[in-house]
Parts: structure tokens; C-alpha cells; sequence
């Protein structure tokens, strides 16, 4: 069976006076379905930098990551529609709604108004958040 997650010569380069190391050299992974990993290492290792690459919120600089079958280069929304992330941050706009939100980051990616109002009901059900979608980003609390 193919793993489920496949990194070869995985390289990400910033390209600031900061950042005068890479932020991961040659990583090489292999994950298959069903296993459990943990990534541990000292500040500045990459480790968020990685899980970054593979939520497709960053690009890597050079290598190959497969996901669930999914080429990272070039099939970036088959993969986004299989994978979860959630973020150390707390990233909604203090000053906007739940739902402002939701709507907002459906927006900004590309979720179509047919889609929206029924994928925001479901987030909002799975999150537990129905009841709060006009709250305020500001005014939930971490566990929110």
C-alpha cells in the first residue's frame, strides 16, 4: 500500500537577512495510513515550517510531498479538501463575526456562494458554533 504521506528531499529556503539557514534541508518522510508520528525538535528546527508545506499553506522550496495521492505541486485543492489544520494562532479577526469570518475566508478562497451557506452550516455544527455565529472573533474563548 502507497503511504499516505510521502516527503523526498523536502527544502524550504526564506529569503530574508533573518533566516540565513534553511528552515529545512532534505527532509525525507514516509507515513502510512493509520501510523501516528510526532515531530519534535528545538525552536527553529522547521517543525512548524513542515506542517505548514503540508497543509499547502506555504510552498517549499524544492523536493516532492505526496498526499493521499495528491501531487503537492499542482493539486493543491484535492489535497486541501482531505486535510485539516488547525493552526498554534488564533487567526479570525477580532472585529468580524463568526460568521463574517467564514463567509470572508470562503471568499478568499474561491468557495462559490452556492457552496458556502451549506459548508458554513456544517462548520458551524461540527465546531459546536452554530449557536455563536454572530459573536464576535474577539469575544469566544480559546476553546472556541
Amino acid at each position: 500500500m502507497a503511504p499516505l504521506i510521502e516527503v523526498k528531499e523536502l527544502t524550504k529556503h526564506y529569503h530574508s537577512a533573518r533566516h540565513a539557514q534553511p528552515a529545512l534541508e532534505s527532509i525525507n518522510l514516509s507515513i502510512g495510513q493509520g501510523q501516528l508520528y510526532s515531530i519534535i525538535g528545538p525552536d527553529g528546527a522547521g517543525k512548524t515550517t513542515l506542517i505548514r508545506i503540508l497543509a499547502t499553506v506555504i510552498e517549499q522550496t524544492a523536493g516532492e510531498v505526496e498526499l493521499a495521492g495528491f501531487q503537492l505541486n499542482g493539486q493543491v485543492e484535492q489535497i486541501r479538501s482531505r486535510l485539516g489544520y488547525m493552526p498554534q494562532v488564533f487567526s479570525l479577526y477580532p472585529d468580524l463575526t463568526v460568521m463574517e469570518n467564514l463567509r470572508f475566508f470562503a471568499h478568499i478562497n474561491g468557495v462559490g456562494a452556492k457552496v458556502q451557506n451549506a459548508r458554513i452550516e456544517n462548520l458551524l455544527e461540527f465546531a459546536g458554533l452554530a449557536d455563536f455565529s454572530n459573536r464576535r472573533g474577539r469575544n469566544l474563548s480559546g476553546g472556541m
